[in-house]
């Protein structure tokens, strides 16, 4: 008992362990704050704790809702493999930076959460979180890096799964699930923020900020520039469309930031009134629609009106009723395309007789081209080409329409294929028979300056009296108000002068273009302000003395022109000009000035180039002077040295073809005093080791001292104010300075100080080498190496300020390498190259002075060839390049070395022994003194050797130069030549022949070919090759060779085996244990011609699907049979077809030309072993099954009295027949007609003229499929036509009811109907697509309908089927594949 009550005790202190509340988080603000489940916040409502997502058959019971410590949670237990958790939906957390969850479990150590969004693809982030079993593990993930940026805009689900991604997760308890941030200012209370909407032209105005309790002040942005733009508080609108405007303030200090976005929308105003159409007579026009109330003598059509497509795009809205000066036009807003049809489609109406079809279409912006199609038969096209701002008048032709039926027409669609959604608006759309074209001449526009006043147009001459409106395509160049052109800018409009329709005469249109110019610059640039000259650098100025070598290239068209007294340049068709100088330092001017004057170039790249090219950018003022001024930090800023400057470039920014006129370039800086007179300043060269040493000043008459400089302190150092002290080898610029003294302003002057390197010690001797393995670029004077012959290498002409000196070296000499920046090593031949093909290496050797990182290394082919040479320590290094290193190189192509450093300042290097080598060895294996070519190594390696002259490095008795063996089968002295045969001193050939009198015989299939016999031959070998007949040419590809044990030969059983060939054979006997290498004179042997003979000559077959075979010819896979009809006197009627077939045999169901009782001729022809035909053997003559017969079924026969006209007799069905032919006749009354069905009944009804109460014979025949005729008709039957008379009106005499069937469907090709009625009135047939536009209508015979083909010509889709037979109708749908 005690033991149990323990039991219990500790089962109690266990499980109470999880039933204290979670710790939960520090209070936090609930801006700071998105809250999924916490007690202590607000959350968001609608999350799903417990979504079935497949993990656990005990779904929803696996999770409950306790409280711990008074504090509710979320407890899941045997939830399967995973649990998650969803939001109602997508949750921006942007703002957050943590994911805080308070995770218990008694069981788990370990969790893996993942945090998920499923908007636009599914991403998941997981993290795994270690757990201590039965205690409240806290966590807070960071959310705020790159990890989680595709789940902050859309967060949207969390899952919880065990890190190996299975098991069942028998116990989990979560609480205080929450993103946060760290604590911010209180977010402020904002109102409602509006924006008002805006018409396009519409002036400038301020914004309305919202109120706020924080009192910074708001701050705006656009979204959207091309629509509005803002300054401070003022909106300036740009173009149509909307912008997000965004009211921002920063943090006050008692309340955050706010950002509050309000919905700016642009429109185009309202078009002015369409065009008033002109009077027509009502006869002569056809209107679609003429705004309401329609115009006066264009009436709609009658009985439908023109509405919306309901297949129009669904993003278009549009107002068929717009107000539009004295009546109401379309407007079509996110125009994409817009149908415009017949309410009462499927009914079509006619525009037969009308010429033209006119449209008026209004836009806001000019267009490329826009699409109007004529609805008819298809979709007929017609391209608008560009259209202008404002309305455009059209009259197409409906000649334009080509393939249009004019007599089918349902309507219009407007569409166009430009960037974006358009808003349009339609009027006036009607079909005329037009007049007459006007003849319309004599329009001119005169030439134009700009700041001319407003002209009157003189309108052009015409034929016609009609009323001529004016317009202009730029209206940035020119606008129209009546008959009077305003001029607005510099530029070009076309100006249209449209001429209203007028009696017999059309509307037509003429253009003239209207260019309007610059005026004639006269004003001159500023003048600029009096300067100090050492304060000053002119490039082109009259106020200054210019630098000497300033040179204008002349890219542009360039000329000088002089206004009131000022030399100023003009750059016509300017895109670009180049200014170029001599070297000047600018670097103590602070500013670049010029003066620009251009009517049309909108911005400006000016560029300085030195070390590689900078720009600053300026826009200017059109059309007056402008002064820019351009802190030439903005230069050095990027990296411009400015102390040797060369160019300036002008630069266009909107395009060529510009003028522009620039004066007064210069650099300035700020008023100076006089610069000082400072004498000549020079460093004398030291060595390395030097002792330190005081410097002697420059003469100056500015009277403070002068201190000093090092500009590499790695070379030299200042000590003691004016003394320098040696550090290491190189050069260094010391600047002696001077501060002004009240008379004269600051000196600067600079010297350099070069200290030299010892000189270097005896580079490396290079190794003895043969000659042919080695190519040599230098190896000193005398040369190590010889050079190759007819050039040396030289220092390259494009090498810059580096110097290349040959000095005495130890024995002979080596190359010095002074101001290395880049050194050019090329032959003096170029631009011949040599070649260094074979060779495998690159050696060369390099002395520096002091340790170096990198040398940049190229070997010069086709291409510059790159590799880095590292880490040189100071002295000589060897370095031995593998050519392979060189990926990209011609090795045939070489002409040098570019030698490049990197590194601050000049670099001193010394340079030897350059040369390509071949350092291939082969391996020796025999050790015969003789290399295997097959073994090559690079680098001599023990047991290799430097030639590669073995021949069999498995034997030291096979090498050049040893003694033959004869039948040894060795080439022994590795001559070429097995045994020396035929050469002085060589072995006597061991051969068999084949006989002579066998040669040149044809050998019969399974044939033997027997050579001669030698003693002791342990084999004979057979080499068969296929020979050219014409000429004993061996074919290639085509030898064999045949290893026998006797010398007997099967030539059948060859692998080249073939028919009708000639092959030439040679023989080879194995000697010795050895094949001896030569073969006897070839003897040649022939092979037969088979041919397959037909079986079954002279006979009929059976059936059409009855096999006929031919003989079987040994070694075929093929069998070709040539087959042609014949005539009754058994000669050729048909054309001829091959038949192929891999079996012996073919059926007339595959003849094309097959009739049934013909006679054919049959002749075969075998497939050869190489896959061509063998000539065809004779032929003979095999007659065609009989033609299939059919009669009227058994129960139907023998003065069967057929019971009604509607009753179907039948005929025994045929396997595959195409046609029924059914045939009554009576001799006593003179009737005999026939009838033609698809299936196999008919009914009386399809016979005319029938007596009631009479018997009638009927016979049946039979058409087969592609058979021109219906075979002969089979046994009589005799049938009783029924007393009660028939009436084609009265369909209730039989009581059939009226059914429609369609098969086959889905169908293929065509379709057929198959019809149940009583009536034998016509059928009307009507198809139509699924848009309801009618595609086929047809009246057919009831006698025909169930014959009639119908849909070979429909595109693929679902067709409805009406079928209309007096007042009974039937709908159906069909597919066609």
């Amino acid at each position: 008992m005690k033991k149990f009550l323990l039991l219990i005790f500790l089962l109690s202190f266990a499980l109470g362990r999880s039933q204290g509340a979670a710790p939960g988080d520090p209070g936090r603000n609930s801006w700071d704050v998105i809250s999924l489940f916490s007690g202590a916040y607000t959350n968001l409502p609608g999350t799903n704790f417990n979504p079935f997502w497949g993990q656990t058959n005990n779904h929803p019971n696996n999770m409950t809702t306790p409280s711990y410590g008074g504090d509710e949670v979320r407890q899941y237990q045997n939830t399967g493999s995973y649990q998650g958790t969803e939001t109602q939906s997508d949750v921006n957390v942007s703002a957050m930076t943590r994911f805080h969850i308070e995770i218990y479990s008694s069981t788990l150590t370990s969790i893996r959460l993942s945090l998920i969004k499923i908007t636009a693809g599914t991403v998941e982030i997981p993290t795994t979180l270690p757990l201590v079993p039965g205690q409240w593990n806290v966590f807070d993930i960071d959310i705020s890096g790159p990890a989680f940026a595709a789940i902050r805009p859309n967060f949207r689900q969390i899952k919880y799964d065990q890190p190996a991604g299975a098991g069942n997760i028998q116990n989990l308890i979560v609480d205080n699930l929450f993103f946060w941030r760290p604590a911010t200012l209180q977010p402020p209370t904002v109102g409602t923020f509006t924006v008002p909407a805006q018409s396009v032209g519409a002036a400038p105005f301020t914004l309305t900020p919202p109120t706020s309790n924080n009192t910074s002040p708001f701050t705006y942005t656009s979204s959207n520039t091309a629509v509005a733009t803002i300054s401070g508080n003022t909106v300036t609108v740009v173009g149509a469309g909307t912008s997000t405007i965004t009211a921002l303030q920063v943090s006050d200090g008692i309340y955050g930031p706010s950002s509050t976005p309000a919905t700016l929308t642009v429109s185009f105003p309202a078009p002015g009134p369409s065009p008033t159409p002109p009077l027509r007579n009502p006869g002569s026009v056809i209107s679609m629609y003429t705004g309401t109330p329609i115009e006066t003598s264009y009436p709609n059509p009658v009985g439908f009106n023109m509405i919306r497509a309901p297949w129009t795009a669904g993003s278009i809205t549009s107002d068929l009723n717009f107000p539009n000066g004295t009546n109401t036009c379309i407007r079509l807003d996110n125009f994409g395309f817009f149908g415009f049809v017949s309410s009462a489609e499927p009914v079509r109406f006619s525009v037969v007789g009308m010429t033209k079809l006119h449209v008026d279409i209004y836009l806001n912006t000019p267009i490329a081209n826009m699409f109007v199609f004529l609805l008819s038969n298809g979709d007929q096209l017609y391209n608008t080409g560009p259209l202008v701002a404002g309305w455009n008048s059209l009259d197409i032709n409906l000649s334009a329409y080509p393939g249009a039926n004019l007599a089918s027409i349902y309507g219009f669609k407007f569409e166009h294929n430009q960037p974006g959604l358009r808003q349009i608006y339609l009027d006036n759309i009607y079909f005329y028979n037009g007049g007459t074209e006007p003849t319309i001449t004599d329009f001119n526009m005169p030439e134009k300056v700009f700041g001319d006043a407003p002209f009157t147009i003189t309108p052009p001459t015409s034929n016609s009296a009609g009323a001529f409106t004016y317009s202009s395509n730029n209206p940035s160049v020119a606008t129209v108000s009546g008959n009077t052109i305003t001029i607005t800018g510099i530029g070009t409009a076309t100006i249209t002068a449209s001429q209203a329709a007028d009696g017999i005469y059309d509307a037509g249109s003429i253009t003239a273009p209207l260019v309007v110019a610059a005026p004639p610059l006269t004003t001159p640039a500023p003048t600029p302000p009096a300067r100090n000259p050492w304060d000053v650098i002119s490039l082109y100025s009259n106020a200054y003395s210019n630098v000497p070598s300033v040179a204008w290239q002349g890219v542009s068209a360039l000329s000088d022109e002089v206004l009131a007294g000022d030399d100023t340049k003009k750059m016509s068709n300017f895109l670009i000009e180049l200014v170029n100088f001599a070297g000047t330092n600018v670097s103590q001017m602070t500013t670049l000035h010029m003066d620009i004057y251009t009517t049309d170039c909108t911005g400006f790249n000016i560029w300085l180039l030195n070390n590689g090219d900078r720009n600053a950018q300026f826009f200017p003022t059109l059309n007056t002077w402008f002064s820019v001024d351009i802190p030439l930090s903005t230069y050095a800023n990027n990296g411009l040295n400015l102390a040797n400057i060369i160019q300036l470039k002008f630069e266009s920014l909107n395009g060529p073809g510009k003028t522009v006129y620039v004066d007064n370039i210069y650099f300035y800086r700020p008023a100076t005093l006089l610069p000082p007179t400072v004498g000549s300043f020079s460093v004398p060269a030291k060595n390395v080791g030097d002792a330190t040493f005081t410097i002697t000043p420059p003469t100056s008459n500015n009277t403070n001292p002068f201190t000093y400089t090092s500009s590499n302190t790695n070379v030299a150092t200042i000590v003691n104010g004016n003394q320098i002290q040696i550090v290491s080898g190189g050069t260094t610029t010391i600047t002696a300075s001077q501060a002004q003294d009240g008379t004269y302003g600051p000196s600067s002057s600079t010297a350099l100080f070069v200290v030299n390197f010892p000189p270097p010690g005896p580079s490396p001797i290079p190794p003895a080498r043969d000659p042919d393995t080695v190519i040599s670029m230098y190896t000193g004077t005398p040369s190590t190496y010889a050079n190759p012959v007819g050039y040396t290498m030289i220092r390259a002409p494009w090498t810059a300020a580096t110097t290349l000196t040959e000095i005495p070296n130890g024995t002979n000499t080596c190359l010095r390498v002074d101001n290395l920046g880049f050194l050019g090593y090329v032959t003096s031949t170029e631009p011949v190259r040599f070649s260094v093909v074979g060779m495998t290496h690159l050696h060369l050797d390099v002395y520096v002075n002091t340790a170096f990182s990198n040398l940049f290394f190229w070997l010069l082919t086709d291409g510059d060839q790159r590799r880095d040479i590292v880490d040189l320590q100071p002295g000589w290094n060897s370095i031995t390049i593998d050519l392979n290193e060189f990926s990209g190189a011609n090795l045939s192509n070489v002409y040098g070395f570019k030698f490049e450093q990197n590194q601050p300042g000049p670099l001193q290097i010394y340079l030897d022994n350059i040369y390509f080598s071949n350092d291939t060895y082969y391996m020796d294996a025999d050790g015969d003194g003789f290399g295997n070519p097959a073994s090559p190594v690079i680098g001599q390696q023990i047991g290799a050797v430097m030639n590669d002259n073995d021949c069999d490095d498995t034997r030291a008795s096979v090498r050049p130069g040893a003694p033959e063996v004869c039948f040894d089968g060795l080439d022994n002295d590795c001559n070429g030549v097995i045994d020396n045969i035929g050469q002085p001193g060589g072995c006597t050939p061991i051969v068999s022949t084949i006989p002579t009198a066998t040669c040149g015989t044809e050998v019969a299939f399974g044939g033997i070919v027997y050579s001669s016999w030698v003693t002791g031959a342990q084999g004979y070998r057979f080499r068969v090759t296929e020979v050219n007949p014409a000429d004993d040419s061996e074919i290639p590809g085509t030898q064999v060779i045949v290893d026998m044990v006797l010398r007997n030969l099967y030539l059948h059983n060859l692998s080249n085996y073939k028919y009708n060939a000639k092959f030439k054979v040679e023989v080879a006997v194995r000697f010795n244990n050895v094949w001896q290498p030569t073969y006897s004179a070839p003897c040649f042997l022939l092979t037969p011609t088979p041919v397959s003979s037909m079986i079954g000559c002279g006979t009929q077959v059976t059936g059409i699907n009855t096999q006929i075979f031919s003989t079987i010819v040994q070694r075929s896979n093929g069998y070709r049979y040539r087959i042609q009809r014949l005539d009754n006197a058994l000669q050729p009627a048909g054309p001829v077809q091959e038949i192929t077939s891999g079996i012996r045999n073919f059926t007339f169901a595959s003849v094309t030309d097959f009739r049934y009782d013909a006679n054919y001729s049959v002749s075969c022809a075998v497939r050869n072993t190489d896959g061509s035909f063998l000539p065809y053997g004779s032929s003979c003559t095999i007659q065609a099954p009989k033609h299939p017969t059919t009669q009227v079924r058994g129960t139907q026969c023998n003065d069967y009295a057929v019971t009604s006209y509607s009753e179907r007799i039948s005929a025994d069905a045929v396997q595959s027949a195409a046609q029924y032919r059914f045939r009554l006749f009576n001799e006593a009354q003179a009737y005999n007609f026939q009838v033609d069905r698809v299936l196999n009944n008919f009914r009386l009804s399809d016979f005319p003229g029938l007596v009631a109460g009479e018997n009638y014979s009927v016979q049946v025949a039979v058409r087969m499929p592609n058979q021109l005729d219906f075979g002969p008709y089979s046994k009589t039957c005799t049938l009783v036509v029924p007393s009660i008379a028939r009436t084609i009106e009265d369909t209730s005499v039989t009581g059939v009811a009226f059914d429609a069937q369609v098969y086959p469907n889905p169908y293929a090709e065509q379709f057929y109907f198959k019809v149940t009625t009583a009536s034998q009135a016509s059928f009307t047939i009507q198809v139509y697509d699924m848009m309801g536009r009618a595609i086929e209508t047809r009246t057919v015979n009831a006698d025909a309908i169930e014959s009639t083909e119908v849909g070979a010509t429909y595109p693929s889709g679902i067709y409805n089927v009406i079928l209309t037979q007096g007042n009974d109708i039937k709908s159906l749908r069909v597919i066609k594949r």
